[in-house]
């Protein structure tokens, strides 16, 4: 029966091993001179710290040099297998909350216009009550979709391999890199171009709408596409300022922005007075403070729904 390694180098040390079995050792040394030498240092170091020694002595040293060195390996083994596994977990956990979204919401709660830089570089403002929402990840990978309420308007980065893409109710707005306005209120959703090309679509519409034109406008409700026409872009962005500029704008300019914009419904009993220039400035935040001063300023009754 063939004795275990440790047996035979036991013997060698201690001098009672056969020329068999020193052939043995040194084959065994040829295959593994790593473990041979580990073996000679740990006994050569325990050797010199004995005053006498003897070949019983020896045999049970080396004996348990070898299984210290048992032990080791296995911890070794044990460890590198530990390693591997929380290796594995890392890995997992890693692809895990790669995978796993993160919520990122602003609400604009403040009567200033909130700025946000996105994590493309795209840049959003937030009227008062207006917000913002979108995916992000662990690791910063933001897919370029939001969704909004309220009137917001994008300064859109651009990046053709990967189009920016807007929610806003019953609307959605897609675009590679552009300026515009969108509105989300309660009855419409609103979309103004400043500058750039955006398509507009929804479930409510029986094509794709394009906006590639400054002042091109599509108003969707619920029912249906209400209005697709071209505005005076400076009057219906100028709410980025918290004023509304009547820089040469007619009555009729001015009152089609208040009911696209505000949600209002503005009728004039003197359909000459349409026509009338305008100048000047209001709070946007306040549309009846402008539809008082055009009362003054037209002399007549201006009645809303």
């Amino acid at each position: 029966m063939n004795q275990p390694i440790e047996t035979i180098l036991a013997k060698l040390f201690s001098g009672e091993a056969s020329e068999k079995e020193k052939n043995r050792v040194n084959q065994w040394k040829r295959a593994n001179p790593e473990a041979f030498a580990n073996f000679q240092q740990s006994y050569d170091a325990d050797y010199f710290e004995q005053k006498s020694f003897a070949k019983g002595q020896s045999r049970q040293k080396v004996l348990k040099i070898a299984a210290a060195q048992k032990r080791q390996t296995r911890n070794r083994t044990l460890l590198k297998i530990a390693a591997s596994f929380i290796g594995f977990i890392l890995i997992g956990s890693a692809i895990y909350f790669y995978a796993q979204s993160l919520n990122v919401k602003y609400v604009n709660n403040t009567m200033a216009i909130q700025h946000i830089l996105l994590p493309d570089s795209s840049e959003v403002y937030l009227d008062k009550n207006a917000s913002l929402q979108y995916s992000d990840n662990y690791l910063g990978h933001f897919n370029r979709k939001v969704k909004v309420t309220g009137r917001v308007f994008f300064h859109v980065y651009r990046d053709p391999v990967h189009p920016f893409s807007v929610n806003a109710g019953v609307l959605k707005v897609k675009v590679l890199g552009t300026r515009f306005t969108v509105n989300q209120m309660a009855a419409k959703t609103q979309v103004i171009l400043t500058h750039g090309k955006v398509m507009v679509s929804s479930a409510k519409l029986s094509r794709g709408i394009i906006l590639n034109k400054t002042g091109d406008q599509v108003i969707v409700r619920k029912s249906g596409l209400q209005k697709e026409n071209n505005v005076k872009a400076s009057l219906y962005s100028s709410w980025m300022d918290k004023k509304i500029y009547f820089n040469d704008c007619t009555v009729k300019e001015v009152i089609d922005m208040l009911n696209d914009s505000y949600n209002m419904t503005i009728t004039i009993d003197n359909p000459e007075l349409m026509n009338t220039k305008l100048f000047g400035s209001a709070p946007s935040d306040d549309p009846q403070l402008i539809i008082q001063a055009l009362s003054q300023i037209l002399h007549l009754n201006i009645r809303t729904k």
